[in-house]
């Protein structure tokens, strides 16, 4: 199964996500910087990163960023994103 990157996958919406996701048998790595989601909310079978994309101040900057989101997660066999 391919390998998803949900960032914000600690709260409410993407951790419902990855929950889901991972049911299905997708591989899940997550990416938050817990500041409004909480580390109990993320399923235990997801990989975690604790970690902020960069401080952006809009959606399109965040965008950009994801090439070096990728550096720091180091894991070049992600095949989705779901970027909230």
């Amino acid at each position: 199964m391919p390998k998803i990157l949900i960032t914000g996958g600690a709260g409410f919406i993407g951790s419902w996500l990855a929950d889901k996701l991972i049911e299905k048998g997708f591989e899940v790595v997550i990416v938050d910087n817990l500041s409004t989601g909480f580390k109990k909310n993320i399923n235990k079978k997801a990989k975690f990163y604790k970690a902020d994309i960069y401080p952006v101040k809009s959606r399109e900057a965040g965008i950009l960023a994801l090439p070096k989101l990728f550096n720091r997660v180091k894991d070049k066999k992600i095949s989705s994103i779901f970027f909230k």
